[in-house]
């Protein structure tokens, strides 16, 4: 199933590419494709804070001619050293997993 993604404009470069692996290895039966804007089916990584100490997010996800869905806002705080892209990844992974993101 083709799923296109988007990332919001706050998110930082990084995030995006680590968003669509964490999609691809949480869901390899999709076949992922990012966009840059939303389509009319979306998965959407909603980025509410991200520096070097955590990240905040959502995701939000529109499905054919049903409403747009948002997920549980999660947030990641570091203190004992700057975040990276493996945290981060890992962040996503759960939070793709809470979310409950449904395509059928």
């Amino acid at each position: 199933m083709p799923v296109r993604l988007f990332c919001d404009a706050a998110a930082e470069p990084s995030l995006c590419p680590l968003f669509a692996e964490a999609v691809s290895e949480a869901h390899p039966e999709w076949r992922v494709a990012q966009t840059g804007q939303a389509a009319e089916d979306h998965l959407r990584l909603v980025v509410l804070k991200h520096d070097s100490y955590g990240l905040k997010a959502r995701i939000e996800w529109k499905n054919g001619n049903n409403p747009p869905v948002s997920g549980p806002e999660f947030e990641l705080s570091v203190m004992d050293r700057a975040l990276s892209d493996e945290m981060a990844k890992g962040f996503l992974l759960r939070l793709l997993d809470y979310s409950k993101v449904d395509f059928e």
